[in-house]
């Protein structure tokens, strides 16, 4: 099998299970691992679900106490702010750091790639991403870069974390108000000439199924106009792990922040075009290699499914070794099934069927709920 990410599927058999507490002690590799049958672990998706939402409720109340207690230290400090660093406000934006980092860093893990791609501190710049989830916030307030984010009017009247914005020097925006978007793009020149950075996400709402959206090109307007790099940053994995639209649902998983080297120019156009080849291309590279087959309806794959690599270290119930270990894992006789993919009933070997408990084709795209996926996820 080439080094592809694609997992062999074994089929284990519910007389195996007594074996398993031997291989769930062993050395363990990505490639190693599928997901055992829920049906022998005993836990219906219906559980993974309700686990997803218990975190969920878990991140928001950590969220809470950690946002009031750095609020009250941002008050603090904000007078000597606005006297020291009225523009970039970095002192706030350590504050907000370490608001994010405790926020997250119970639930999920984060991966940085090309930190040296990022400008110095103090070098005034426009920085883009693609948009996929709540999380992404999270996600670059981890960077530790002061850069003004435009958020919505309505999210500044949110106690604590509205105020806090307030204090960091955010920038509300209307929707559907020409006027409040225009206000909005000087505030950000104004900002950009005086030696501050600011943030766009330039598709202008979250993707509800990954894909990366058209780039609006205010960013790329006040780049060019004011002599500053754009610097593109890809953001992976954060739509899985709470999805556009399920706020309150929190999923295991790993988030990637990428950092891509600083695009210059004094076009807009182009500006806009090159940033958005960046982060697709970067979307594509990453994620390529899991999407079905061309031709291939998917429609499983669609939807955002769980992703349960942390659980998976800390339970160890959730996965079995692959290997000679356990003598009644049958081998798919000719092919290396991915179970991200559809792949037609015939696919599976007779000697695959035979030995599941309750014998089941691949085809996760078609009715998940009947199928009710007996492999949620394989692990990258």
């Amino acid at each position: 099998m080439e080094d592809s990410g694609q997992v062999t599927i074994y089929a284990v058999q519910e007389n195996t299970y007594p074996q398993l507490g031997a291989l769930l002690t062993q050395k363990r590799s990505v490639l190693d691992y599928i997901l055992i049958i829920n049906r022998i672990i005993g836990i219906t998706y219906q559980e993974l679900q309700l686990g997803s939402k218990v975190r969920g409720i878990c991140f928001y109340a950590v969220n809470a106490s950690a946002a009031l207690f750095l609020f009250m230290l941002m008050l603090v400090v904000h007078p000597f702010v606005l006297l020291l660093d009225r523009y970039r406000r970095t002192a706030h934006h350590l504050i907000a750091k370490i608001w994010a980092l405790s926020a997250v860093t119970p639930f999920l893990k984060i991966e940085f790639e090309g930190l040296e791609n990022l400008p110095p501190p103090n070098t005034p710049a426009v920085y883009v991403s693609n948009h996929q989830s709540f999380l992404d916030i999270y996600a670059l307030l981890t960077l530790g870069r002061s850069f003004k984010f435009i958020s919505k009017t309505a999210i500044f009247l949110i106690p604590v974390i509205g105020w806090a914005m307030y204090l960091m020097g955010l920038i509300p925006l209307k929707r559907m108000d020409s006027r409040s978007h225009m206000a909005s793009l000087k505030r950000c020149m104004d900002l950009v000439k005086k030696g501050g950075s600011v943030f766009f996400f330039p598709e202008g709402t979250r993707s509800k199924d990954g894909k990366l959206g058209d780039f609006k090109k205010g960013a790329f307007s006040i780049a060019a106009k004011a002599r500053v790099p754009v610097v593109p940053i890809t953001l992976i994995g954060t739509g899985k792990i709470m999805p556009a639209g399920m706020e309150s649902t929190l999923n295991p998983g790993l988030v990637k922040v990428i950092i891509h080297q600083p695009v210059e120019g004094n076009k807009a156009d182009i500006l806009c075009s090159e940033t958005r080849t960046i982060i697709a291309e970067e979307l594509i590279l990453v994620l390529g290699s899991s999407r079905p087959p061309d031709g291939v309806v998917d429609k499983f794959h669609a939807r955002p499914y769980v992703i349960i690599q942390s659980w998976a270290e800390r339970l160890e119930l959730w996965y079995v070794r692959i290997g000679q270990n356990t003598g009644t894992n049958v081998r798919p006789a000719t092919k290396d099934l991915d179970p991200r993919h559809t792949y037609p009933s015939d696919a599976i070997s007779p000697s695959v069927q035979a030995a599941l408990v309750e014998p089941f084709d691949m085809r996760l795209g078609h009715e998940p709920r009947r199928t009710r996926p007996r492999v949620l996820s394989s692990i990258r």
